[in-house]
C-alpha cells in the first residue's frame, strides 16, 4: 500500500471508531429535521388556501329544481373540489358565520325557481363578514358575480331565442329548440375546465411543496450535521500535520485523506438514512408527488445522485474546521454558515419569498446551486447549471483548504 493510501485508510480507521457516537447525535438531529418538517407540512395543510370553502344555504330546497341542480353541482362540477354547500335555516347560517364555521351563507327566497321561468328575477341574498378579505372570501365574491352574470346572460339567451321563434313562426318547434338550449349552456357551464389548460408549476424549480421542502429540509440538515463531526476536525495543534510534513507528505495529500475519510462518513450515515426511509415507506406506502409510481428504486437512484451535494457539503464544512480554530468558534461558525446560507437558499422559506435579487444571488451560492440540484434530480429534470455551480465551488473549497494548511505548516 502506498503512503497515500496508508494514510487515508488511517484515516477511515479514525473515523469508524468515532462513528457509533456520531451515529446517535445524527439521530437526535434527524429526528428535530423531521419535526422541522412535519410542522411545515401541518402548516401548510392547515392554511386557508387548502380548506374548502363552507357555504350556507338557507332556503326551501326539497324536492325543488333548485335542490336538484344544486345536488348536481355538488357531484358533477368541478367547483366540488373547493366549495363545500351545507343546508341549514337562516338563523343556523347566521349563528355558524358568526363562529368562523362558514366563510358565508346564501339565502334563497320562496318560489326563485318559478321566477326565472317566468323572467322575473327575485335576488338571492348573499352574506358574509363585514371587512372578510381572506381566500375564501375573495373566491366568493368572485365567484357570485361571475354567477350573477351567467344567470342574466342565460335568461337573454333563451327568452331572446323564444321571442325569435315566436315572432317568426316556429312554434311546431319552439318547446325542442328551447330544451336544447338549456342543455348547451348547461353543458357550456359545467364543461367550462375544458377551456383552458391547468399547469401546476410548484413552490419553485417546479416542484410540490412537499417535494421542495424535502430538498430544502435535506440540505439544511447536511449543513448542520457539520457541527456533529466537530471533536473528529476540529484543529487543536498542527504539530501533527508538521510531522507528516516533515515525512513527505505535503498539505495537499494530507488535507485529501482527511477529506475523503469525511465524505465516507457523511455518505454512510445518509445511506443509513435512506435504509431506514425506504423501510418507512414499504411499510406505509408513503411516497413523494414526484415519486408516484416509482416506490423505493426512485430513493434509491436519488441518494445516489446526491453524492455530488454531499462531496460540495463536506468540502465547505472541511473548509470552516480547517480555517477556525478552538471547538466553540468552529462549532459557532458551522452553525452560523449552515443557518444563514439555509435561509438565504430556500432551506426554510421558498426561495419565491424572497425579493427577486435574492433569488438570483442564491442561485449562485453553494447550498443554493445543491437545494436546485437536488430538485432538478428529484423532478429527473436538467441539472446541469446548478451542477456546474457546485463543480466551481467544490474545487474553490478544497483549494482554500490546501492553501490554509500549507500556511499553517509554514507559520505555526
Amino acid at each position: 500500500m502506498t503512503n497515500c493510501g496508508k494514510y487515508i485508510w488511517a484515516q477511515l480507521k479514525r473515523v469508524i471508531k468515532v462513528f457509533p457516537t456520531i451515529l446517535l447525535t445524527t439521530l437526535f438531529l434527524l429526528g428535530c429535521m423531521a419535526l422541522l418538517m412535519w410542522v411545515v407540512l401541518e402548516k401548510n395543510n392547515a392554511s386557508e388556501e387548502k380548506q374548502m370553502i363552507q357555504i350556507g344555504l338557507a332556503g326551501d330546497l326539497e324536492g325543488s329544481y333548485l335542490g336538484i341542480g344544486i345536488q348536481t353541482i355538488q357531484n358533477l362540477d368541478s367547483s366540488r373540489f373547493a366549495i363545500s354547500f351545507i343546508d341549514m335555516t337562516e338563523e343556523e347560517a347566521k349563528e355558524n358565520l358568526l363562529q368562523g364555521k362558514i366563510s358565508a351563507y346564501v339565502v334563497i327566497p320562496e318560489g326563485f325557481v318559478d321566477s326565472l321561468v317566468t323572467g322575473e328575477n327575485k335576488p338571492i341574498t348573499y352574506v358574509t363578514s363585514v371587512g372578510a378579505s381572506g381566500v375564501g372570501s375573495t373566491i366568493m365574491n368572485e365567484l357570485v358575480e361571475t354567477i350573477s352574470k351567467l344567470v342574466v346572460e342565460s335568461q337573454n339567451a333563451i327568452y331572446g331565442a323564444q321571442w325569435y321563434m315566436a315572432d317568426h313562426g316556429m312554434q311546431d318547434v319552439y318547446w325542442d329548440a328551447t330544451d336544447e338550449l338549456y342543455l348547451q349552456i348547461a353543458n357550456f357551464i359545467l364543461g367550462r375546465t375544458q377551456v383552458y389548460e391547468l399547469e401546476t408549476v410548484g413552490v419553485a424549480h417546479q416542484l410540490s411543496f412537499v417535494g421542495y421542502y424535502a430538498c430544502g429540509v435535506l440540505v439544511l440538515f447536511l449543513l448542520l450535521w457539520g457541527i456533529v463531526c466537530s471533536p473528529l476536525f476540529v484543529k487543536r495543534s498542527h504539530t501533527l500535520p508538521k510531522l507528516l510534513k516533515s515525512r513527505g507528505r505535503n498539505a495537499l495529500g494530507q488535507v485529501l485523506g482527511e477529506y475523503l475519510a469525511y465524505v465516507v462518513l457523511m455518505l454512510g450515515t445518509l445511506a443509513l438514512i435512506f435504509a431506514l426511509l425506504a423501510i418507512v415507506m414499504g411499510m406505509t406506502g408513503m411516497t413523494l408527488p414526484e415519486w408516484e409510481g416509482q416506490g423505493v428504486g426512485a430513493l434509491f437512484l436519488f441518494f445516489i445522485e446526491l453524492i455530488p451535494v454531499c462531496m460540495l457539503l463536506s468540502a465547505l464544512q472541511f473548509l470552516v474546521y480547517e480555517t477556525v480554530s478552538g471547538m466553540v468558534g468552529s462549532v459557532l461558525a458551522q452553525f452560523l454558515i449552515a443557518i444563514g446560507l439555509g435561509y438565504i437558499s430556500g432551506c426554510l422559506y421558498p426561495i419565491s419569498f424572497f425579493p427577486e435579487s435574492i433569488q438570483k444571488l442564491a442561485a449562485y451560492l453553494p447550498t443554493g446551486a445543491a437545494v436546485e440540484y437536488a430538485g432538478a434530480c428529484l423532478k429527473q429534470t436538467g441539472w446541469g447549471g446548478a451542477f456546474m455551480v457546485m463543480t466551481v465551488y467544490f474545487a474553490l473549497f478544497l483549494g482554500l483548504a490546501v492553501m490554509v494548511r500549507t500556511y499553517k505548516i509554514r507559520n505555526s
